[in-house]
């Protein structure tokens, strides 16, 4: 399953809503600041990928499309 998709679906259990990957999630509420800590332990805990801590900021984490590039940005493997 590609990493985009991962991504949504773990959103979309927690929200409850439907989005697209360049929804704004924060600023349309579907997630908070907790959710951006829940989603940083399933791609670190579940997803076994880095997710530098000095890097997470919510422009990061803004949509499933900016999510993704963060993340591809720090594991080279994807």
């Amino acid at each position: 399953m590609k990493l985009e998709k991962k991504i949504s679906n773990f959103l979309k259990k927690k929200s409850k809503k439907n989005f697209s990957t360049n929804t704004n999630l924060i600023k349309e509420e579907y997630i908070d600041s907790y959710g951006i800590i829940e989603l940083v332990d399933y791609i670190e805990n579940t997803l076994k990928l880095k997710c530098p801590s000095t890097k997470i900021s919510t422009s990061n984490f803004n949509s499933i499309f900016l999510i993704v590039k963060f993340i591809k940005k720090y594991n080279k493997k994807i």
